[in-house]
């Protein structure tokens, strides 16, 4: 684990978020990638570019507040929208994180302004 993501790890910990850990990276492509079941997931493994997937705003599968992608893999992972859903105005459109860098991610849902979007960014 790198150093940034040590201190991500406890961090969530300490606020309550419970780790589904060991997860690994899946699918070249958006409708091919592994699910994401929790708002703290660890990546541990997956070729270069496979990816996951955030859980659906529109249709209320994905909960109020951030949800952390953190990827101690050794290749750097796409993390997608829902297929059908924005991330950062784009529709389907990955945020890449290299190996041993995390991604934050929060849902925008259109009762608080904005169109339906997941908004992210990497942590390195």
């Amino acid at each position: 684990m790198s150093t940034t993501n040590i201190g991500i790890y406890a961090c969530e910990g300490n606020d309550g978020f419970p780790c589904h850990d060991a997860v690994i990276a899946q699918g070249a492509t958006q409708g091919t990638s592994h699910r994401l079941k929790s708002q703290f997931t660890r990546i541990v493994g997956g070729a270069a570019n496979t990816g996951v997937v955030l859980p659906s705003i529109l249709s209320g599968e994905a909960t109020i507040g951030k949800y952390m992608v953190m990827n101690d893999g050794p290749n750097t992972i796409k993390v997608y929208p829902s297929i059908g859903e924005n991330q950062g105005g784009a529709a389907n459109a990955a945020l890449s994180i290299p190996a041993g860098q995390s991604g934050v991610f929060f849902p925008v849902a259109n009762s608080k302004g904005g169109t339906v979007d997941w908004r992210g960014g990497v942590i390195a």
